[in-house]
């Protein structure tokens, strides 16, 4: 209703923390895809699904998940795989009929380089925060656009990688989805900053101020129930 058209999350991550990812069982694939089958039940196909899996997982049991998962059409797989072994991840590209989005995880343009001659994943993902800031995110974005390859934006970090993450993406023109978390956005924002970016109907825009845009709420840090630390 709120002209959101994707949503993601992660299904299988209970089964994963039962037996720190080394085997899954079927009964596990069952009752993980419960999740899945209630939002296709509930809005058809009105609804990109895309399923994380925070790198949890070995290739045995990353290849039988993305067998499972085939029949609902989902949008993309996100780090089924740490990202320390790039042949484990050409191993599953292979069997994998799913777009791979590979990885928050990575640092700087020399860690997707190794990906994309890799010729791993389908979409290149990264973290402001953890590649190596803004101009590194665009020269990520730029690489992976020669391979005619989108990029997403993982912004679970807090609301200046939020800010952060729509002024960049405003500016890439292969971009596929910027991550944004509902609570995060909707609730807590606003409690600190005047101008805090909204979705509406599924887009978001930069604020239009000097720099990130930033505006903290009047007396936020005189406040008593606030607590501030320096970091020297």
């Amino acid at each position: 209703n709120q002209g959101i058209k994707a949503i993601k999350f992660c299904p299988f991550d209970k089964a994963a923390s039962r037996n720190n990812g080394e085997y899954i069982s079927k009964k596990d694939i069952d009752e993980s895809l419960d999740w899945i089958k209630r939002v296709r039940n509930a809005v058809g196909n009105d609804l990109e699904i895309g399923c994380e899996f925070h790198s949890m997982w070995n290739l045995p049991s990353a290849v039988r998940i993305a067998h499972a998962v085939e029949p609902y059409n989902i949008l993309f797989l996100e780090d089924m795989l740490l990202q320390d072994n790039l042949q484990a991840y050409v191993n599953l590209e292979q069997e994998s009929e799913i777009p791979l989005v590979i990885s928050e995880r990575l640092a700087t343009r020399f860690g997707f380089r190794e990906m994309l001659e890799a010729k791993v994943g389908s979409i290149a993902m990264y973290d402001l925060t953890w590649c190596g800031g803004i101009s590194e995110g665009k020269k990520i974005s730029d690489m992976a656009n020669t391979y005619y390859l989108p990029t997403m934006m993982h912004t679970s970090g807090g609301p200046l990688l939020w800010y952060s993450s729509l002024h960049l993406a405003a500016a890439v023109t292969n971009l596929f989805y910027v991550e944004s978390v509902y609570p995060e956005w909707h609730d807590r924002n606003p409690l600190y900053f005047e101008n805090p970016p909204q979705v509406v109907k599924g887009f978001a825009s930069p604020p239009d101020l000097p720099g990130l845009g930033l505006q903290f709420k009047k007396g936020l840090f005189e406040q008593k129930d606030v607590i501030i630390e320096k970091i020297a």
